[in-house]
C-alpha cells in the first residue's frame, strides 16, 4: 500500500487541501471516535464517556500542544479500516499514520488496546492480524467494484493536477507523479518526512521525553554499554527499542546512532547460541575507556593521533618511529648558484645557465649514426656533424645564436606559393535568374566548400540548425578585455601549506636529449592539416622536407640545453570560438584558442610527453593523461548515486566550474607547482622561458588587434598547457583527499574529489563536510588567483529516508559567499559528456530518436548522397558511440540504431530495401561500404572501457570490482557472442554466402595482408572516380539488385512470373544477360570494349611501345582482326581485351577466356614476327570483369607489359564500371544520352562471339 499524507482531516476540506498539495483529489477516510461508525471509521468499543466527536480539521502545526486529553476513555478493542492512505487516531489529536503496522503499534503502546482488528472497507470482512489484512487486499473480490467513500463515488478516478493523466488507483497516480513530475514527488516525500518527524516529536512529548538532542554524558554512555551487553546476553532482537525503554531520555534513533558511533554491536542469534553452549569466561568491555572517548567528544576536544603512513606496503601508526630520513637533494639534480639549501629557487637569470646538468659524461646522448645540423649560417651545410661535435659546440658556445638558426629554417621551409584557386564554373544565367535559384546555388557552394574544408563544423551547423556565427564584438573591446586578462601581473603563490605530492619528479627522465625517433614518433600522432602559426608553416610542410628529423632534432636540443626559445618562435595568433549558441554578444561566451608555430608545438609536445612520465599527479586527476578519464569519472559519479540509494547512504555532490581558469592561472603558480614536485631547476627555467616575452594577437572580422603580452594564463592549444595546469591544481586535490571525508563506496573505499582538468567535483556523505571542502577550494582560489563561478556550478544532495530518498533536503551550499544552484529532480546537468539527474541517476537519451532526427537534418542539407553516407559513418554514429558505451549495452536498442542507419543509407543512395546488410558492413577493401555496426562495436568498446577501469588506479579498480564489472564483462561477451574480433570478415563471408547478391563477391576480397584497398574497390574509397548516378548504379550492379525482370519478380512462382527479356525474349532478364549477352545492348558493349582498348593504347604509347590497332590478317581464307599488336625492344605481343561476367567461378572462366584468345590468334605469330621483324611472344587476352574485377590472368598480362601500375588499373576499373552502368541505365530507359537504336531482326544481326563473352546458360544463373 502506497504511503500518502494529507493535510486536512474532515470531509469539507478534502478537495481543497489535495489541490494545494498537488496530489490527486483523494483523501483518507475520516476516522471518528464513535462506536460502530461503519467500515469507513475507526471503531472503538468500550467505555466511550467523555469522548470527542471528530478529530481536528487541519494539519498539526509545530507549535500546537499535543498533550493528551484529560478524559481518556477506557477501551478494549479497536477496528482499523483498510485499504486507506492514512489513519487518524480518534483519541490523540492530530496523530496520523501511513501504514496499518504503525497504527497498530500506536494503539497497543500508547492506548494499551487489548484487541486490534482490521476491517476491509470493500467487503466488510474482519481480520485479526495485519498480515492477513495486507494479504487480503489484492485478493478482495470487490476490489474492482466501485465503493462508496464518504458518499462520494467520484474518488475512484484519480486525476493528476499538473497534467490530464487519470487512473483508477492511487498507486498508479503515485507512479505517474514519480516519473512525470519528480519535483512534486520529492516535495511530497519531504512533507511526509517532516510530518513523520513531527509525529515522533509528539509521541516523545506524550511519553515525557525531551524533543531536543540531549548530549550524551559519561554516565549515560556507561549505562548504554551496560544495557547493550545485557541485551546481548538476554538475546533481545530489537536492541535499540529495548534500550529506549530503559533510557527514556533518548529515542531509538539516537541510541542507534550512538551505538554505531561507539562500536557497540549486537550479537547474532546463532552466535548467541554457540556462546551459550560454550559459556566462556569473557571479559566485560571496558566501560571506562568508552566513557573517556565520549567525554572528549562532549567537551569538543579530540585527541590528535599520529597520522598513519605507508612505506613498503607496511602501515606505520606512529610517525615518530620513522627515523634517519634522507632529506638531501637527489644526485641527478645539480646544485648551482640558482639553487639554495632548501631547494627553493629564485627568479631565473638568463646569464647563468647550468649546461653541466645536461653535458655530463653520464648523459645518454643519441647514437653517432644520427646526423646533426647546427650551423647558423647555412642549415644544410653541416649535416656531417656528429652528436659529440654538437655537444662540444654547445659546451663551448653557450651564447649560440639560435634565433638566426630558427629564422633560416623558417625561410627554407615556408611555403613560397599558395595553391591557385580554380576558376569558378560558369553558372547558367537563365536558370539562376531568380533570387531563389541564386540563393540555393549559394547554399550549395558554401556547403560543398565547408565539407571539403571543415566537415566537423558543417556537421555541427546541420545538427544544431545554427550557421557558423562570426564574432560581432568590436575589435577594441576584444583587445581591452584580453589585455586585462592576459596582461595582468601574475599573483605570488606559496604552496608550502599544502600536502606534498604523491611522488617526487623522476628527473632522470628529463635529462635525456631529444633523439631523431622521438621527433618522428611525435609527428606521427599529429594532424598534418592542423592550423599553422604566424609563420604559415604546417606540419604537412615540415614532413615534406627530406631532412626534417635531423634539423628538428638538433634545433630542439639547442632549445633544451640552453633553456631558451627564440622570440620569433614564441609569437602566436589567437582566434575566438563560441562556447554557447546564445549570448554571443558577450565576450565571455567566446573561448580564445592560441595557435603557435607548428615547430614550437612539436617541441612542447615532446616536453609534455617527458614531463608526464616524470611527474606523478594525484590519482583523482584524470584529465589529459593516457587513460579513459571521462569514462572513469562518469562511472564513479553514477556508481555513487546508485550506491547512495541502494546502501542508504547520504551523498552530497558539487560540480564546480573554474572561471577562466586557463586564461588567469598565474605563471608563478605554474613555477610553484613544478617546485612542489621537485622538478629540476633547469627544466623550470625552460618552462619559464616559454612564457616569457610571449605575445599574441586576435583577428576578428578581418581586423587584427595589437600585440597582447601573455604574462598570465596558459595558451589553450599548446600541448604543454594541460599538463602544467594539472600540476598547478594538484595541491587542492591532495588536500581534499587528506581530509578523508569523501563518499564511502561499497567496500569501504572513500573518494572525496574527481577532476578532469578544470572540471572538478567534490563528494562527501555529510553536508557540513562538503561545505568544508568548498571552503578549502575557495581558500585555494584566493591563494592562487583562481576563482569558482558559482552560477555555472551546481550541486545536489541525496538523503535516504526509510525505503525512499529525498533530493536536496537541506541547506544550500555556498562558495565565496555565493550560493551554488541546486540540480532539482527531473533536471539534468552535463558532466564530462554525460547527463546526470539526481532523481534517476545518469540520463539515457534514446539513441534511435536522436539518430532519426540527425539523419533527417542531414537529408535536407545540400549534400551529395555519398557525402551524407560519409557524415553518417564518420560523424553521426561516432557521436552516438560515447553515450552508448557509458553503461551496459542493450542489444535490441543497438539493433534498432543499426536499422535506422541502414534505412537512411538505402534512401540516400536510392538502393532497394533488399540490399544486403552484409554488403554495407563489409570492409571497403572487400568491396563493402564499411558502415559501422554498433551492435558489434559498442559491446567491444564497453568491455574495453571496463577493462581500463580494472587496470586503473587502486581505488577505481576496487570500486569496479565491487560493482561486479568482471561479471558484467562475461555477461556481455556471452550475450553478444563476441568470439571473432575480425567481425567485418564475418560480414564478408555471410555476404558471399548469399545465393543471389553474393554471387561473385569472393572476387572482390583483398589478398593484401595489410588490408589495403585494391584497384577493384578503389571507387568505393575515392569519391571522385564515379559520379553520383554511376556510383549508385555500380553498387546495384555489384549486389545484383539493379531492377530487371528477374530481380523484380524474385520470390514469385516461376510459372506466373514474367522474367523473359523484354527485347530479345531470352529465358531470363538478369544483369548478367543485359551486360554480356543481350543483342539489344551490343552497340553499348562495343563502346565499352573500344574504351578499354583506347585506354590500353594510350598507356602502351606512354610506356614506349609501338602499337598497331586492329590490323587485318588473312590465314587460310579466314580474316583475323586482333585488337592490338604492340612491339618494343625486338619483341611483340598480340593483345585482345575481353570483358566477361564475374561469378564465383571467375578464376576458371578467365583462364578459359584467355586460352580461347590465345588459340584463336596463335596462327598469327609468324605473320606478326615477319611483319614487325621481332620475336612474337604470343597472343593474350586481357580478361576483365563487367563489375570491375581484374582477374589474376589479367594481372599477369599487365605485369608482362609493365602496365601493372595502380593508377592504370584504377582507370580500367573506373571505365568498366562506368560503361556497365550506362548500359544498364540505357536498357532500363533511364538514360537520355545512351539510347539503344532500333536494330534489324535477329536473323540479320552479326554478332562476334568474342564480344558475347558469356555462355548461353549464364543469363539465368542468378534466378531464384
Amino acid at each position: 500500500m502506497r504511503k500518502q499524507f494529507i493535510t486536512t482531516m474532515n470531509k469539507s476540506n478534502q478537495s481543497t487541501s489535495n489541490t494545494e498539495r498537488g496530489g490527486a483529489e483523494t483523501t483518507p477516510h475520516q476516522l471518528v471516535a464513535s462506536t460502530n461508525d461503519g467500515p469507513s471509521g475507526l471503531q472503538v468499543t468500550g467505555n466511550q464517556e467523555g469522548r470527542q466527536g471528530t478529530i481536528g480539521d487541519s494539519a498539526l502545526p509545530k507549535d500546537v500542544s499535543t498533550e493528551p486529553s484529560e478524559q481518556i476513555p477506557e477501551v478494549e478493542m479497536v477496528i482499523i479500516p483498510f485499504p486507506d492512505t492514512a489513519w487518524l487516531c480518534p483519541l490523540c489529536p492530530n496523530s496520523m499514520f501511513g501504514t496499518l503496522t504503525n497504527m497498530k503499534d500506536h494503539c497497543e503502546k500508547i492506548h494499551k488496546f487489548t484487541t486490534v482488528k482490521y476491517q476491509c472497507t470493500m467487503c466488510d470482512k474482519i481480520f485479526q492480524k495485519a498480515h492477513g489484512a495486507s494479504c487480503h487486499q489484492p485478493k478482495c473480490p470487490n476490489k474492482n467494484k466501485p465503493r462508496e467513500t464518504l458518499g462520494d463515488t467520484s474518488q475512484d478516478i484519480f486525476t493528476c493536477t499538473l497534467c490530464p493523466f487519470r487512473c483508477k488507483s492511487s498507486i498508479g497516480l503515485g507512479q505517474h507523479i514519480r516519473h512525470a513530475h519528480p519535483i512534486l514527488a520529492n516535495e511530497k516525500r519531504i512533507q511526509s518526512v517532516e510530518l513523520d518527524m513531527e509525529r515522533k516529536r509528539a509521541e516523545r512529548r506524550l511519553q515525557g521525553k525531551s524533543t531536543q538532542n540531549k548530549p550524551w554524558s559519561r554516565e549515560d554512555i556507561e549505562r548504554l554499554a551496560f544495557l547493550n551487553e545485557e541485551a546481548n546476553r538476554s538475546g533481545v532482537r530489537k536492541i535499540n527499542e529495548y534500550i529506549s525503554t530503559r533510557l527514556t531520555e533518548y529515542s531509538s534513533e539516537q541510541i542507534k546512532y550512538q551505538r554505531r558511533k561507539l562500536g557497540l554491536k549486537s550479537v547474532p542469534a546463532k552466535s548467541r547460541e554457540i556462546t551459550s553452549k560454550k559459556k566462556p569466561e569473557a571479559e566485560s568491555p571496558s566501560i571506562s575507556n568508552v566513557g573517556k572517548g565520549a567525554e572528549s567528544n562532549i567537551t569538543g576536544e579530540t585527541e590528535h593521533l599520529p597520522k598513519a603512513s605507508r612505506e613498503n606496503n607496511v602501515w606505520i601508526e606512529n610517525t615518530d618511529a620513522i627515523t634517519n630520513v634522507d632529506t638531501t637533494a637527489p644526485e641527478c639534480i645539480p646544485v648551482n648558484a640558482n639553487t639554495n639549501v632548501e631547494g627553493t629557487r629564485p627568479m631565473r637569470e638568463d646569464s647563468n645557465i647550468d649546461l653541466n646538468y645536461f653535458l655530463t659524461n653520464s648523459v645518454p646522448w643519441e647514437q653517432e649514426n644520427s646526423r646533426c645540423i647546427i650551423d647558423c649560417s647555412d642549415v644544410s651545410s653541416l649535416t656531417h656533424l656528429s652528436a659529440a661535435q654538437l655537444q662540444s659546440v654547445l659546451y663551448n658556445n653557450v651564447s649560440l645564436n639560435s634565433d638566426a638558426l630558427f629564422d633560416k629554417i623558417i625561410d627554407k621551409w615556408q611555403p613560397t606559393t599558395t595553391t591557385p584557386r580554380l576558376p569558378r564554373r560558369q553558372r547558367n544565367v537563365e536558370k539562376c535568374r531568380g533570387g531563389r535559384a541564386r540563393k540555393k546555388a549559394g547554399v550549395y557552394r558554401r556547403t560543398q566548400k565547408m565539407f571539403e574544408g571543415n566537415k566537423k563544423r558543417l556537421v555541427e551547423e546541420i545538427l544544431t540548425g545554427v550557421e557558423d556565427t562570426k564574432c560581432s564584438i568590436a575589435i577594441e573591446t576584444i583587445e581591452s578585455t584580453y589585455k586585462d586578462r592576459f596582461g595582468s601581473l601574475s599573483q605570488e603563490v606559496n604552496l608550502g601549506m599544502y600536502p606534498a605530492p604523491v611522488d617526487l619528479a623522476k628527473n632522470d627522465l628529463l635529462r635525456i636529449p631529444i633523439c631523431r625517433e622521438e621527433v618522428i614518433n611525435t609527428i606521427k600522432g599529429k594532424d598534418l592539416k592542423s592550423a599553422p602559426g604566424p609563420d604559415r608553416i604546417t606540419l604537412g610542410d615540415i614532413v615534406q622536407q627530406p631532412d626534417y628529423p635531423e634539423v628538428l632534432t638538433n634545433l630542439f636540443n639547442i632549445w633544451l640545453l640552453t633553456g631558451r626559445v627564440p622570440k620569433n618562435a614564441k609569437l602566436s595568433r589567437s582566434i575566438l570560438l563560441p562556447k554557447t549558441k546564445t549570448g554571443l554578444e558577450d565576450v565571455n561566451n567566446w573561448r580564445p584558442l592560441t595557435i603557435s608555430s607548428a615547430i614550437l608545438r612539436l617541441y612542447t609536445s615532446i616536453l609534455s610527453n617527458r614531463l608526464m612520465k616524470a611527474v606523478t599527479l594525484n590519482p583523482r586527476q584524470r584529465g589529459f593523461i593516457p587513460a579513459s578519464g571521462c569514462v572513469e569519472n562518469i562511472f564513479l559519479l553514477e556508481t555513487a548515486i546508485k550506491q547512495s540509494k541502494s546502501l542508504k547512504r547520504h551523498l552530497c555532490v558539487a560540480l564546480l566550474d573554474l572561471a577562466k581558469a586557463f586564461d588567469t592561472v598565474s605563471h608563478k603558480h605554474l613555477v610553484a607547482g613544478l617546485e612542489r614536485h621537485d622538478v629540476n631547476p633547469q627544466w623550470i627555467n625552460i618552462v619559464q622561458d616559454l612564457y616569457s616575452d610571449t605575445s599574441t594577437s586576435f583577428r576578428v572580422n578581418g581586423k587584427n588587434t595589437g600585440e597582447i603580452a601573455i604574462t598570465r594564463g596558459v595558451k589553450q592549444g599548446d600541448p604543454l598547457s594541460p599538463l602544467l595546469f594539472n600540476i598547478a591544481l594538484d595541491p587542492i586535490f591532495c588536500l581534499i583527499e587528506d581530509q578523508n571525508n569523501g563518499f564511502t563506496y561499497q567496500g569501504n573505499i572513500p573518494i572525496g574529489s574527481m577532476a578532469y582538468a578544470d572540471d572538478s567535483s567534490l563528494l562527501t556523505e555529510k553536508a557540513a563536510e562538503l561545505q568544508k571542502n568548498l571552503d578549502l577550494f575557495a581558500e585555494f582560489g584566493r591563494d592562487t588567483g583562481l576563482s569558482v563561478n558559482a552560477k555555472k556550478s551546481c550541486a545536489f544532495m541525496i538523503t535516504p529516508r526509510n525505503k525512499t530518498f529525498l533530493i536536496n533536503y537541506g541547506k544550500q551550499f555556498t562558495i565565496n559567499g555565493a550560493k551554488i544552484p541546486w540540480v532539482m529532480p527531473g533536471e539534468s546537468t552535463r558532466y564530462l559528456g554525460g547527463l546526470f539527474d539526481p532523481w534517476t541517476g545518469r540520463v539515457r537519451i534514446s539513441p534511435v530518436e536522436q539518430l532519426e532526427d540527425w539523419c533527417r537534418r542531414v537529408g535536407r542539407a545540400a549534400l551529395k548522397p555519398r557525402q551524407k553516407v560519409r557524415i553518417l559513418s564518420e560523424n553521426l554514429l561516432p557521436k552516438l558511440l560515447f553515450g552508448l558505451t557509458l553503461g551496459s549495452p542493450v542489444k535490441s536498442t543497438l539493433q534498432k540504431v543499426d536499422s535506422v542507419a541502414r534505412t537512411w543509407v538505402k534512401k540516400w543512395l536510392h538502393l532497394p530495401e533488399c540490399t544486403s546488410n552484409h554488403f554495407m558492413y563489409s570492409a571497403t577493401c572487400d568491396g563493402g561500404l564499411n558502415l559501422p555496426k554498433l551492435e558489434v562495436i559498442v559491446p567491444r568498446v564497453v568491455i574495453k572501457n571496463w577493462q581500463k577501469l580494472l587496470d586503473s588506479e587502486s581505488k577505481t579498480r576496487e570500486i569496479a570490482m565491487v560493482a561486479g564489472i568482471e561479471a558484467k564483462q562475461h555477461k556481455v561477451r556471452h550475450s553478444f557472442n563476441l568470439v571473432n574480433p575480425k567481425w567485418r570478415d564475418n560480414e564478408q563471408v555471410k555476404w558471399s554466402a548469399q545465393r543471389t547478391q553474393g554471387n561473385g563477391v569472393c572476387n572482390y576480397m583483398t589478398t593484401d595482408k595489410q588490408r589495403r584497398v585494391q584497384s577493384t574497390n578503389m571507387w568505393l574509397k575515392n569519391p571522385n572516380i564515379l559520379r553520383e548516378k554511376e556510383y549508385t548504379d555500380a553498387i546495384r550492379i555489384r549486389t545484383n539488385t539493379f531492377p530487371t525482370r528477374v530481380t523484380a519478380n524474385r520470390g514469385i512462382r516461376r510459372h506466373t512470373a514474367k522474367i523473359n527479356c523484354r527485347h530479345c525474349k531470352a529465358p531470363g532478364e538478369t544483369i548478367c544477360h543485359v551486360l554480356c549477352a543481350c543483342p539489344w545492348t551490343l552497340p553499348l558493349r562495343v563502346k565499352r570494349h573500344d574504351k578499354i582498348v583506347q585506354l590500353l593504347v594510350e598507356q602502351l604509347k606512354r610506356g614506349g611501345f609501338c602499337v598497331m590497332e586492329e590490323p587485318h590478317y588473312r590465314v587460310l581464307g579466314s580474316l583475323y582482326k586482333p585488337d592490338l599488336v604492340t612491339t618494343k625492344g625486338g619483341r611483340s605481343w598480340i593483345i585482345d581485351p575481353t570483358i566477361i561476367w564475374e561469378g564465383n567461378d571467375l578464376g576458371d572462366r578467365s583462364v578459359k577466356a584467355n586460352r580461347t584468345k590465345a588459340q584463336k590468334y596463335d596462327c598469327l605469330r609468324d605473320l606478326v614476327a615477319t611483319q614487325t621483324n621481332t620475336v612474337c611472344e604470343g597472343a593474350y587476352g586481357l580478361v576483365l570483369g563487367v563489375r570491375g574485377t581484374i582477374p589474376s590472368v589479367a594481372e599477369d598480362v599487365l605485369r608482362m607489359l609493365s602496365l601493372d601500375t595502380k593508377e592504370f588499373k584504377n582507370r580500367l576499373v573506373e571505365w568498366t564500371l562506368r560503361m556497365s552502368a550506362r548500359i544498364m541505365r540505357a536498357y532500363a530507359g533511364l538514360s537520355k544520352h545512351d539510347q539503344i537504336p532500333d536494330l534489324p531482326g535477329d536473323d540479320q544481326i552479326e554478332i562476334d562471339e568474342s564480344l558475347l563473352d558469356s555462355p548461353a546458360d549464364t543469363s539465368v544463373q542468378d534466378l531464384s
